[in-house]
């Protein structure tokens, strides 16, 4: 099962093991988790997946893509143009629990386990960054509703290709 959705773009996207921040600063901080002020004129959308993996447990992950409107379907297809590079970085916990705040609004995760929980995919030509793309697995217990947990987190989620409904004022 695969949902898209759209958000307001927050100015502010943290994702990491709460023991790092409390314990890093700078640099080696910054290798360790996602800080991302993602700028005023991308636009938001979330991709909210579940199935089962090869061994039959369930798979959650939520994706957010950070990119301009005009070529976000490129990235949420999950492509990339020809001539862009694409650094990767994945995030891990050592707590068994990773933090998300995203504009203030926090919620702390517990996986039950260490190890890798996301990456963050930056995508750019020279020195300008066109996307920037955060995968965020989910563990199987603990999030019961992804979609509920996801609208905690971001303002204004609604589902891509659907209409919203606007009242139309009678003509005098």
């Amino acid at each position: 099962m695969k949902k898209i959705y759209k958000a307001t773009n927050p100015r502010h996207f943290l994702f990491g093991d709460p023991l790092y921040f409390g314990q890093y600063r700078g640099a080696h901080l910054q290798k360790l988790v996602v800080d991302y002020k993602p700028p005023r004129r991308y636009k938001v959308w979330l991709v909210l997946e579940e199935g089962e993996d090869e061994q039959g447990f369930l798979h959650r992950v939520m994706t957010v893509y950070f990119a301009p409107d005009a070529t976000m379907g490129t990235y949420v297809s999950g492509v990339h143009f020809a001539d862009q590079e694409c650094d990767e970085r994945k995030i891990g916990v050592d707590s068994a629990r990773y933090l998300i705040e995203v504009d203030g609004r926090r919620e702390e995760v517990h996986t039950d386990g260490d190890g890798y929980w996301g990456s963050i995919v930056t995508l750019s030509r020279g020195k300008t960054v066109d996307a920037v793309i955060i995968t965020v697995e989910l563990p199987e217990h603990g999030i019961l509703d992804p979609e509920k947990w996801a609208r905690q987190l971001f303002e204004n989620m609604e589902p891509v290709g659907e209409k919203t409904k606007k009242k139309t004022e009678p003509l005098r």
